[in-house]
């Protein structure tokens, strides 16, 4: 009797074990990288913009799975230099950069999703009468 018991308590613990969700875990996915003002507002292409006002890359990210939160790093390019950032949760996270003249290309690298942006500064010009 002792062994037919000891043999049921065997197999619903492997049950409840097989069945468990302690694998489930959430990850976050990033989806978008764009160039934006420091509140957020992403940059259009025909903004008119003042290179010495501040400037961020916003990377935003969606939750994949369910479960405890696992930190996930995003590896993303600004100009073709390597940057890394951890999300902890589904947000829109804004990164302080400045903007080079010229063209400037921001990539999450994972999935290759870019955003470019092409600055010209006005050089000093002079009324002519």
């Amino acid at each position: 009797m002792k062994k037919y018991i000891a043999i049921n308590l065997l197999l619903v613990s492997i049950l409840f074990y097989n069945c468990s969700n302690e694998d489930d875990v959430t990850t976050f996915v990033p989806i978008s990288i764009n160039f934006a003002y420091p509140d957020g507002t992403v940059i259009l292409e025909d903004d008119c913009i003042n290179p010495a006002e501040q400037f961020s890359i916003a990377i935003g990210v969606n939750t994949f799975g369910v479960g405890p939160s696992i930190p996930t790093k995003v590896d993303y390019t600004v100009n073709g230099a390597l940057y890394s950032t951890t999300f902890t949760n589904d947000e829109i996270k804004m990164i302080p950069i400045t903007l080079q003249e010229g063209t400037n290309i921001a990539q999450i690298v994972n999935n290759g999703r870019s955003s470019t942006i092409h600055i010209t500064t006005q050089d000093d010009f002079v009324l002519v009468e």
